[in-house]
């Protein structure tokens, strides 16, 4: 039996999602991070999990689901990153690279990002599919 990085997150957006677009225009690459809050077993028990997507995948959860509370079920791999801080202490930051996503209702995207609250068009839609076990 072979072992796979594989982790499915279901949650709310803290914030809304950030983009950053990098490369040259030809070459251009987008950038969509975000911060899943994760109810526990008690009451109180909330984790979050930070998250990253690249390229349409990318623009299309920014441009249609990317509003702070929207409710979301995230499918990806773990990924944990060394660097120092200034003060020269080593850290890690563990986030899930995303590869796909579904949004599961909560509050309409639509928030201060100015993402649409339309559904994608033809076009700009990924295919969700059934990738996502719910």
């Amino acid at each position: 039996m072979a072992i796979n990085n594989s982790v499915l997150l279901m949650g709310n957006l803290v914030r809304d999602i950030e983009t950053k677009t990098v490369g040259s225009d030809d070459k251009a690459l987008t950038l969509a991070k975000g911060t899943l809050a994760i109810n526990g077993i008690k009451k109180d028990d909330v984790e979050y999990i930070d998250f990253t997507f690249f390229g349409k995948r990318a623009e299309t959860l920014a441009k249609h689901f990317g509003a702070k509370g929207q409710a979301l079920a995230v499918e990806g791999r773990i990924h944990t990153s060394k660097y120092e801080d200034k003060d020269g202490n080593k850290r890690r930051s563990t986030e899930v690279i995303g590869d796909d996503f579904k949004p599961l209702g909560g509050k309409p995207a639509g928030g201060s990002n100015g993402a649409a609250t339309s559904a994608p068009t033809a076009a700009e839609s990924d295919d969700f599919g059934d990738s996502i076990p719910l």
